[in-house]
């Protein structure tokens, strides 16, 4: 979840669990083959964690703008700081 070329400066990365359980709600955002992913999952913006990069195996998927819009609207929700 972190922007792309902020990664090769950065030492942690935001990561947000992923689901397959897809019930619409505000907090949780649709990803899956267009992003690079194998199917269709949901990011859990309630299960954001920070990590070490050097724990991370592989990059599973990328997001384009709009996608990130979504996110950035999903984590607002989820930390209670809606946008406007």
């Amino acid at each position: 979840m972190t922007r792309s070329a902020g990664v090769p400066y950065l030492t942690q990365a935001r990561v947000e669990l992923v689901t397959s359980r897809i019930r619409g709600l505000p907090t949780k955002v649709a990803v899956g083959p267009k992003q690079g992913l194998a199917v269709a999952f949901v990011g859990n913006m309630d299960q954001v964690q920070t990590v070490a990069k050097e724990r991370m195996a592989e990059q599973f998927g990328v997001v384009d703008e709009a996608q990130l819009r979504r996110v950035g609207v999903a984590l607002g929700l989820a930390l209670w700081c809606p946008q406007r």
